[in-house]
């Protein structure tokens, strides 16, 4: 068995034995000759190697081995004679050192590994249709109406003290639980095999219900709790929690902030079929990688489609939540009146959310910094500045979850935001622990008047060993 770099394929090479895919799918038989429209096929349906072999089995025994799976550079088809090892730029890139895989810079499991390489076999055919699949729908885009009204019929965002809310382990339990709900509905589709479409609906109207509940400190939900590395499904959940956040802020009504969510939460997976070495690289990538990496949109609203009862504003929002209003964003640079305000209020919540996560190449960014760089942008002309103020009324201008430094020298981590008051939010004083992280100390509400004299002087990073509340 030879394991083939797919895109070494060239129009008029004949195959001496089978094509396999990593989960032993025969793409094509011995004896096949690749044609032009079969090698971009096979570039563009597969993110890792294939296999000669002369059975699927022989390739499913043979990929395991953890010696060809996690330490060798695949061939090319011109250089079939040995196994090269793994090229430097890959070794820096993937977390390799010594020729050992790290585990531990693995995003994916082995098993999302053959999903994914199953699921860009399964969606193949409708990706190669994408952009006349987006010009369809672009038709019925052009019907709908882009903005949105504003109090028309308001959330009732009035905090109730004495509302019951989930604190420290039951918050992050609350979350995890919706974290693997939505990535069970994310493994269904990638299969491509019958899904509740209702989940992800449900999964808003809890949000929602949430931010009625407590919403100073509803965002908590977004940026308190431990977030995983493997980001897609966590990355959406954050987005989704932190748009509803905002479009409640900005006064839409419940039917208004429920697109919104429902838009943060689907915008991303496209993500899931962009090929691994891409999502897990640890250094730049080239122009050719970037723009594969661009092309997640319109694969959004193809695997979108297909499920059923998907708003056609939540697929144009999906489509245009990397639109700046500059024309500075992608996939087609448009400009401010032709950006829907979904894919505005979107556009603020990704952005936060992928800025406030750690990333396989660079650490998370503190909550505060985020905020003041995305602010800097929107005065720049990126992002709507009516999305970032309601970002900033729903978090802060020191955002839930920031470690603070208080004017009296205490420290203290953000529990709660009031958009009267961004700048006086509710505080936790940590307490200094000779071993260990720092334990958690009293309730400061900044916004009391026996605190009058005590402000946040500073943004810092978390004390060490401490992870959420």
């Amino acid at each position: 068995m030879l394991a083939i770099d797919p895109r070494s394929f060239r129009p008029g090479q004949e195959l001496v034995t089978n094509l396999y895919n990593r989960a032993g799918v025969k793409l094509l038989s011995t004896g096949a000759t690749l044609t032009r429209d079969l090698c971009e096929a096979i570039r563009t349906s597969t993110s890792g190697p294939l296999y000669l072999a002369s059975s699927a089995s022989e390739v499913l025994r043979e990929v395991a081995k953890p010696t060809e799976r996690d330490e060798l550079e695949i061939h090319t088809a011109g250089d079939l004679a040995t196994l090269k090892p793994m090229s430097q730029r890959w070794r820096t890139r993937l977390g390799v050192e010594d020729g050992v895989f790290d585990r531990s810079a693995s995003l994916i499991p082995t098993d999302q590994v053959e999903l994914l390489t199953q699921a860009r076999s399964i969606w193949h055919p409708r990706l190669r249709q994408a952009a006349r699949i987006v010009s369809e729908r672009a038709k019925r885009w052009d019907r709908e109406e882009r903005r949105l009204p504003r109090f028309a019929d308001p959330l009732d965002l009035q905090v109730d003290p004495d509302a019951d809310w989930p604190e420290g382990g039951r918050l992050a339990g609350m979350r995890d639980d919706r974290v693997q709900r939505f990535r069970q509905f994310l493994t269904q589709l990638m299969r491509g095999e019958g899904l509740d479409a209702d989940v992800p609906g449900r999964l808003v109207d809890e949000l929602i219900g949430l931010l009625v509940r407590r919403p100073d400190r509803f965002t908590q939900i977004a940026l308190l709790t431990p977030r995983r590395m493997d980001f897609i499904p966590d990355h959406c959940l954050t987005t989704a929690a932190l748009a509803i956040a905002i479009a409640g802020h900005m006064g839409l009504s419940r039917r208004h902030v429920y697109l919104c969510g429902l838009t943060g939460l689907l915008a991303d997976v496209g993500m899931v079929l962009t090929p691994l070495e891409l999502r897990l690289s640890q250094g730049p990538l080239d122009e050719v990688e970037v723009n594969r990496v661009r092309r997640h949109p319109a694969m959004s609203v193809v695997m979108l489609e297909t499920v059923p009862g998907v708003p056609e504003p939540v697929l144009l929002g999906a489509y245009q939540h990397h639109e700046r209003l500059d024309g500075g964003g992608y996939p087609t640079a448009a400009r401010a009146d032709h950006i829907s305000d979904i894919a505005r209020i979107v556009a603020v919540a990704d952005a936060f959310a992928a800025a406030t996560q750690p990333r396989p190449y660079r650490s998370s960014k503190r909550p505060h910094d985020a905020l003041a760089e995305l602010l800097e942008q929107g005065r720049q002309g990126q992002y709507d500045r009516d999305a970032l103020r309601g970002l900033v009324h729903a978090a802060g201008l020191f955002p839930v979850g920031s470690y603070v430094r208080l004017s009296d020298g205490q420290r203290a981590i953000v529990l709660a935001s009031d958009p009267e008051s961004p700048a006086r939010p509710l505080v936790r004083a940590l307490r200094r622990s000779r071993v260990g992280p720092p334990s958690l100390g009293a309730f400061i509400d900044l916004r009391l008047p026996e605190f009058e004299g005590v402000s946040i002087a500073a943004a810092i990073d978390p004390p060490a060993g401490m992870i959420g509340v």
